[in-house]
């Protein structure tokens, strides 16, 4: 069963959590009061209010799906390990772990916390061969199956960071309704920024002046670096 934290969780247990972040986890403004990162690790499911701030754990194959919903200030982030679906006896981080189980979850996170598909914004960050293997075809795979599940959902893909052989880590900012990508040592970059779009409203959302955003247009590379 999934669980809320009470809003009024002292400090030092909101920093407990964040270094042991629960499989599938909901976190409040008292875990978020001092704009600490929020790691989401393999196979956790993680959904938030502004102005939490979720960072994934480094990706290399794996892929963080995002989503976030500028208009009521929350998101989600999964980080998924394998393509396809989860054996029936999957349970926990062992079934978010693949692709269409985890955005499955995702979506129905969102959908509690009062959102709709139509209102979602996704991207797509890691995928990368970072092992180099010639015949590695498990970052292609990944990338397929996340594209094929979200567009199930009919939700919206704005921004993707995909491929090439560099890890990445992903950034949601809901305080400023951005979705970043670090990858190798370089910082991060903006991918994508509610409040320099029109296509849907926000409620007050500002992105750093010194960005510079992305929309994505899938007959382009948006973000993109290296061959999948």
């Amino acid at each position: 069963m999934d669980r809320i934290v009470d809003v009024r969780m002292r400090k030092s247990e909101a920093a407990k959590r964040r270094r042991n972040p629960r499989p599938e986890a909901l976190c409040t403004r008292a875990e978020v009061s001092m704009r600490q990162p929020i790691d989401v690790a393999t196979g956790c499911v993680t959904a938030a209010f502004s102005p939490a701030l979720l960072r994934s754990t480094p990706l290399g194959s794996c892929i963080a799906v995002v989503l976030l919903d500028p208009v009521r200030a929350i998101g989600a982030m999964a980080h998924v390990m394998l393509p396809g679906p989860a054996p029936a006896h999957a349970r926990g981080p062992d079934l978010t772990r693949h692709a269409p189980d985890a955005i499955d979850r995702m979506i129905a996170r969102m959908r509690a916390l009062g959102s709709s598909p139509d209102r979602l914004r996704a991207a797509f960050i890691g995928g990368a061969n970072v092992l180099r293997r010639p015949d590695d075809s498990i970052a292609s795979a990944n990338v397929e199956s996340v594209n094929r599940r979200m567009q199930r959902h009919h939700v919206r893909i704005v921004a993707h960071d995909l491929g090439g052989c560099l890890r990445r880590r992903a950034i949601l900012d809901l305080g400023h309704g951005s979705i970043l990508s670090a990858c190798g040592d370089s910082g991060p970059t903006l991918l994508w920024c509610a409040a320099e779009t029109r296509d849907v409203p926000h409620h007050g959302l500002r992105c750093g002046k010194t960005l510079h955003s992305h929309e994505f247009d899938p007959g382009e590379t948006t973000g993109y670096r290296g061959d999948p």
